[in-house]
């Protein structure tokens, strides 16, 4: 994420998110490049049976193995009050939007540890990170 005056500019790869958070509401800007989450996409799977599918792991796109790198690529305004929190899947893995968005408009940028620890407790057996802008 790149900021520029009152706009984020995200390039994104992989199941890592990219969320703004606005008003208490939680937005994901970003796409999951996985293999469940295309297959919801096409109507082959529901969200629900993705959530639990054996297969929900397994990435189409990453960095650093293809020739050209097929990158997508966003921008948003941005409002005073908002946050963006970047994260990846063993945090969203293990917490759900409605808890980020919560914990992260209840605490400000001090929501980064609790969610940290909320996604440990819940499991965490896969890498963690969070990393929240607090936009003024």
């Amino acid at each position: 994420v790149k900021i520029v005056d009152d706009y984020a500019y995200c390039a994104h790869v992989g199941d890592s998110r990219f969320y703004l958070i606005r008003k208490g509401l939680i937005y994901q800007m970003s796409f999951d490049h996985s293999l469940v989450n295309e297959q919801v996409r096409a109507g082959i799977l529901t969200p629900e049976e993705a959530e639990v599918h054996h297969l929900k792991n397994v990435i189409t796109r990453s960095v650093g193995y293809q020739e050209e790198e097929d990158v997508d690529t966003l921008c948003t305004r941005l409002e005073s009050g908002d946050f963006l929190l970047l994260c990846s899947d063993g945090l969203h893995g293990k917490i759900q939007d409605g808890e980020i968005s919560k914990i992260t408009s209840d605490k400000g940028l001090q929501a980064a540890r609790e969610l940290l620890d909320l996604a440990n407790e819940r499991g965490g057996e896969d890498n963690i990170t969070v990393v929240i802008i607090s936009v003024k």
